[in-house]
């Protein structure tokens, strides 16, 4: 996962100027589509995914994850980048409160550097009005 996300921080920024955000979540969501279906056909067999289509449990969650990603697809490809740094935080509060999981110190150092590199994102880009790679 680390040198996935490593490898999507790095391409997002060349990517951002040569496409729009559109053809990018477009791109992604073919890709990762097509490499998870390989991965569950030869796991589960082809027609898997075909009878998880009429799981409610399975539908709904897809159904909103594509409505999220349409959102997602109006914002600038570096804020959307940055945003998904917040999925570790989103991850770690999910761990604290459905999980029990403990807040050390390290914990709440990383929640902080998370929560200043977004932050500080953010105010740079509207106070100066300028585009950060």
């Amino acid at each position: 996962a680390l040198l996935s996300f490593s490898a999507y921080s790095i391409g997002i920024h060349s990517a951002g100027r040569e496409f729009t955000s559109a053809e990018i979540t477009l791109f992604m969501m073919f890709s990762g589509m097509v490499i998870f279906h390989l991965l569950d056909a030869v796991s589960r067999g082809p027609l898997a995914c075909v009878r998880d289509l009429a799981k409610p449990s399975f539908l709904l969650p897809v159904l909103f994850l594509g409505v999220v990603t349409s959102a997602l697809c109006r914002l600038p490809p570096v804020t959307v980048s940055v945003l998904n740094n917040v999925t570790s935080l989103v991850a770690v509060l999910c761990g604290v409160f459905f999980l029990g999981e403990a807040v050390t110190a390290r914990v709440l150092a990383g929640c902080g550097l998370i929560l200043a590199g977004c932050t500080g994102y953010s105010l740079l880009s509207s106070d100066t009005g300028q585009e950060h790679p």
